[in-house]
């Protein structure tokens, strides 16, 4: 067993995963608060290429993306999840938004569940360790995606007045996707 910066503690085939209230994750800063446990079974049989995957190696950047895949797209099917991280990473790549997955997920008013006042912890296991497994086929594996460039997004029942200045790629879900 053994800690890492990621708030993750692995033995065999389940993690520890340590929340603090009130947690803000900026760049490579973390205020703490209060520590919650909680045991999570993760499973990574199928994860392509991986067999099992040693939780140890979640980075700060990985975690982020997780984060955002689960609240943005928690309730989405898996091609929904896969495009919502897409579009994290297409943000990173682009000039205009910040260089790093962290910075991307906490820019000031760009995803709605960052900045609501409520805890940022996971609390629906499968679709946390679903999120985990999106975010990591994203990240590591560079998982294509049918919204290309896309770096915004929104909910089909909201049109923000941002919409009309960009090119509709694609909806997926209950999300339409521009670049």
């Amino acid at each position: 067993m053994w800690l890492r910066r990621n708030r993750f503690f692995a033995a065999h085939d389940f993690v520890w995963a340590v929340s603090f209230a009130g947690e803000r994750i900026m760049g490579n800063k973390i205020r703490w608060g209060f520590a919650q446990f909680m045991l999570v079974p993760i499973f990574f049989s199928a994860w392509p290429a991986a067999g099992r995957a040693d939780v140890g190696e979640v980075t700060e950047e990985l975690y982020c993306l997780a984060l955002n895949v689960y609240y943005e797209a928690r309730s989405e099917p898996v091609e929904g999840k896969f495009a919502v991280a897409a579009v994290t990473l297409n943000r990173v790549r682009s000039p205009r938004f910040p260089s790093s997955i962290c910075a991307v997920v906490w820019q000031r008013g760009q995803f709605s569940w960052t900045h609501d006042g409520r805890p940022d912890n996971p609390y629906e296991i499968e679709a946390w360790q679903e999120a985990l497994w999106v975010a990591t086929v994203a990240y590591e594996f560079d998982h294509p995606s049918n919204v290309g460039n896309a770096t915004y997004y929104h909910a089909v029942y909201t049109q923000p007045a941002w919409a009309g200045s960009l090119q509709k790629v694609a909806r997926v879900g209950r999300h339409v996707f521009y670049e």
